[in-house]
């Protein structure tokens, strides 16, 4: 588990120099950490280290020092797209620059601390896969990707406190996507953003601008689309897998999973890559048939999983404070996920996540008005048009109707979004929280952008979570490989109507990889979840989760409904979908609150650093 931790400091004031000795001490100690960097104003330190997966690369000058895994950005287009070490030359471009360059010359998932005449400067990648979080504690800055390892460094002031604002957006918004975190005073450097530690401020800016790039579209015949897609996606999947080892292959059954094997076995040995699925009873939970199908076109051994239907949910209250409360719906394979692992000997879990937003899975009618915007009028547009009501499952008419309405439409377009509100209680809305400090600021940016394109857009500004707080250290590396930035940068340029090529969700994608996954793969329509083991989960879990929530702070503060849990929860078998994942994003927050306060007790018994 591979995480940093940097101090910077005026290294011209004495008390913040003083307490650095004691925290390095601490740091040190036990011989976890190694640094990377040690110089007045500049201490970094990892752990976890691998130079296959994960590494540090000082820069010549040893002002500062880049953290994580980098790829020459010629990787997306040239087949040597492997690991890259930075040369002199790049890495004193890299400082010439605070980091501009970096973004220009390379992608995978890092972090970038730079030590200049005028202070720090750190720059997180586009993509984000590595977490960033900063804070400030009289007169030192401290920069992490795991909280608890700031906490455990820094005694009874490491547990920051609570922001209640942060939570009625979580429950409002249904993610947090800015600065903010809901925890006051730690906050996240965004994807692609380069941000100047001052004195007492922080200042950021973007360096990476995904709204220009979708407005600089690749209109191609869907042919020369599908080939670029398929040379894109195979030279960014193959440049992660590398020389990371054996591979735990997460395949769901769906398109983007298939692909992602696929393309692994263009480069790896099938026998060095093991599948894993999971199937729980139920209409949308068992897909074998495909993942089978899948596994077995790819020459590889296939490990088939039943989901626990007994999982007990008190195993939730285990996990590793965030700066965030995280979902606890996708984690309850994180125990078995990391057993698979350890088993196979496999030290990374390959998965096909992030190609809903990636390849387009909106099953809407915006291909046809974002044709329109484009295109405007003409041949095209009834074929469009008749695509996209096809996506949608509705008319050609109400289709063409809906984007001629678009386009006359000036400003952002109008999206329903944010979370489930079934739950919400009285308390829910006063003091209205300002959204706009939970919102990612590029958000604004694309409102010019066709209405397809903008949501595409708006969903791809969310990285997936690197770590695991349940499984934590045991868990194999987490690789999304269609979240890497040459393959997001390719799609935001692709329009959505040739991303919906067929009227098929996916469609081009389909199209790209019709003869390298299996036909049924390629030409399924529906889609596999996990929404009646969830309800089966809550079900077998009621009496914790009443406990949990009837009980727990979201109640006391009414920002949940007492009766309206009660009425969920009387019986859960019938409770609807919808409300079982509120229930579910309910009770992770109840249990991060839960770590929260124990993590503040344990640290008021410590002596002060």
């Amino acid at each position: 588990m591979f995480r940093y931790l940097v101090l910077a400091w005026d290294p011209l004031r004495p008390d913040c120099s003083e307490r650095v000795v004691r925290l390095r001490q601490r740091l040190l100690r036990n011989g976890a950490w190694s640094p990377s960097i040690d110089a007045p104003g500049l201490f970094v330190a990892t752990t976890g280290s691998d130079r296959r997966n994960n590494g540090a690369w000082p820069l010549t000058s040893g002002r500062g020092v880049i953290l994580g895994r980098l790829f020459d950005a010629r990787g997306a287009a040239h087949p040597s797209g492997s690991r890259a070490t930075p040369n002199g030359t790049s890495l004193e471009a890299v400082a010439r620059t605070s980091g501009a360059s970096l973004i220009e010359s390379h992608w995978g998932r890092y972090v970038a601390v730079l030590q200049d005449d005028a202070g720090i400067t750190v720059v997180r990648d586009p993509g984000g896969a590595l977490p960033c979080f900063v804070r400030h504690l009289r007169g030192i800055w401290l920069v992490f990707s795991w909280l608890e390892d700031s906490i455990d460094l820094l005694g009874p002031e490491g547990v920051p406190p609570l922001d209640w604002q942060a939570i009625r957006a979580l429950l409002l918004l249904g993610a947090l996507g800015g600065h903010a975190t809901a925890l006051d005073g730690v906050t996240a450097v965004l994807p692609g953003q380069r941000v100047r530690l001052g004195a007492h401020a922080a200042h950021g800016e973007m360096l990476w601008a995904p709204a220009a790039i979708a407005r600089d579209p690749l209109d191609l015949p869907a042919s020369q689309a599908a080939d670029l897609l398929v040379q894109t996606t195979e030279r960014c999947v193959g440049a992660w897998a590398g020389d990371v080892g054996r591979i735990l292959m997460r395949l769901s059954g769906g398109v983007d999973s298939a692909i992602v094997l696929a393309c692994l076995t263009k480069t790896r040995d099938p026998e060095s890559i093991i599948c894993l699925n999971y199937h729980s009873p139920g209409a949308d939970g068992d897909e074998r048939v495909y993942a089978r199908e899948a596994a077995s076109m790819a020459g590889c051994r296939l490990i088939e999983a039943p989901r626990d239907t007994g999982y007990r949910l008190e195993r939730v209250l285990a996990m590793a404070l965030t700066p965030c409360p995280t979902s606890i719906a996708g984690r309850l394979t994180a125990d078995t996920d990391a057993a698979h692992a350890r088993s196979v000997e496999a030290p990374a879990m390959f998965t096909g996540g992030g190609g809903d937003q990636l390849y387009f899975e909106f099953r809407r009618w915006w291909p046809a008005a974002d044709y329109l915007r484009l295109r405007g009028f003409g041949p095209g547009f009834l074929r469009a048009a008749m695509s996209a009501a096809r996506l949608g499952g509705q008319s050609v008419w109400q289709t063409v109707r809906l984007a001629l309405s678009d386009r006359l439409r000036r400003g952002a377009p109008s999206i329903a979004a944010g979370g489930s509100l079934s739950l919400a209680g009285p308390g829910l809305m006063d003091g209205a929280p300002d959204l706009a400090r939970f919102v990612h600021p590029l958000g604004g940016s694309a409102h010019d952008l066709p209405i397809g394109k903008s949501v595409q857009l708006s969903q791809l500004l969310f990285p997936m979570e690197y770590y695991d707080p349940l499984a934590r250290q045991a868990a194999p590396e987490l690789v999304n490989p269609l979240l890497s930035r040459p393959l997001v940068e390719l799609c935001l340029r692709l329009p959505t109507y040739l991303l919906t090529e067929g009227g098929q969700p996916r469609g081009l994608a389909r199209l790209a990889f019709a003869h390298r996954i299996p036909r049924a793969i390629a030409l399924r329509r529906s889609k596999g979840g996990m929404e009646e083991h969830l309800s089966t989960v809550v079900a077998q879990n009621r009496d914790v989760v009443r406990a949990l929530l009837l009980d727990g702070q979201l109640v006391r503060r009414g920002l949940i409904d007492r009766r309206r849990i009660e009425d969920a929860l009387s019986d859960a078998r019938q409770a609807p979908t919808a409300s079982t994942a509120e229930i579910l994003t309910c009770v992770g927050i109840e249990a991060w609150l839960a770590r929260h306060e124990a993590l503040r007790s344990s640290a008021a018994s410590r002596p002060e650093s």
